[in-house]
């Protein structure tokens, strides 16, 4: 008899083991370092050598804060290519796009947001309702203890607000195409792939997830990226195919960008 487990996953196209995604990440991360600081090592460099040559030496001193994402992905992005694409002479939209039924993939993302956005804001609403009527009868303060938790997404707001002023419409294509595209890329398209192969449905979700929502640094916001990140990794497992949990994924940024300006 066959292995179940064997039929569930054999539709990825996944010839790289688990090693193989942790050394691209441990590249990926080299990559960044040498992006990020470059312009530091040129700015002493300039300094040590030429001592009397101050034209536009401060301007390598540091990198734009607003660089520093696109910078991760595209060291992400040479590390993969590099470490697995390259050395199993595959090409990244390989696994990424099942041409018969990209039409049902979309729209198969799309529903599975609505829902996801409709349960969201009913349980929004009844936690509201709940903890205003819990402060009525036992004169408690639930509600304002919640308020002050989305009170801290003040501070991130600003952040993204300061990035739209610096990179005005990249900002945007930024958060709503290119880091919902490497983030499954990597996250589902490679490191859940490869858990998958060895691991269990449950087990390669949750660890998948939970490096997902630590990346993205959020503490307040963690419990929330985590349940995106379950969610994007089970589209992935019954759609078997990287443009559904892109599409909820990208949806889902549109919000978060749209809740940011309301």
């Amino acid at each position: 008899m066959d292995n179940p487990q064997a039929q569930t996953v054999s539709f990825l196209p996944c010839p790289w083991t688990l090693k193989d995604v942790l050394i691209a990440s441990v590249y990926a991360f080299l990559f960044f370092l040498i992006f990020l600081f470059w312009p530091t090592a040129i700015y002493f460099l300039i300094k040590f050598f030429f001592k009397s040559f101050t034209f536009g030496v401060e301007s390598f001193k540091t990198i734009p804060p607003f660089w520093i994402l696109p910078l991760f992905y595209v060291a992400l992005f040479i590390a993969l290519k590099e470490k697995i694409f390259k050395k199993y002479k595959i090409s990244e939209f390989d696994f990424f796009v099942r041409q018969d039924r990209i039409k049902q993939d979309i729209a198969y993302g799309l529903w599975a947001y609505a829902k996801f956005l409709g349960v969201v804001l009913l349980l929004g609403l009844l936690v509201m309702l709940v903890s205003s009527m819990w402060d009525m009868v036992f004169q408690t303060e639930v509600m304002e203890k919640i308020n002050m938790l989305f009170m801290k997404s003040q501070i991130e707001k600003k952040t993204f607000e300061m990035r739209i002023d610096e990179m005005g419409i990249v900002a945007i294509v930024l958060f709503l195409v290119v880091a919902p595209f490497f983030e499954e890329l990597f996250f589902r398209g490679c490191f859940y792939t490869a858990l998958r192969l060895k691991f269990s449905f449950v087990f390669s979700n949750v660890s998948s997830s939970f490096i997902f929502s630590l990346l993205h640094g959020y503490s307040w916001f963690f419990g929330y990226v985590f349940f995106v990140g379950l969610l994007l990794a089970s589209i992935y497992e019954k759609r078997r195919s990287l443009v559904a949990p892109l599409t909820f994924h990208m949806l889902n940024n549109l919000t978060v960008i749209v809740l940011f300006f309301l």
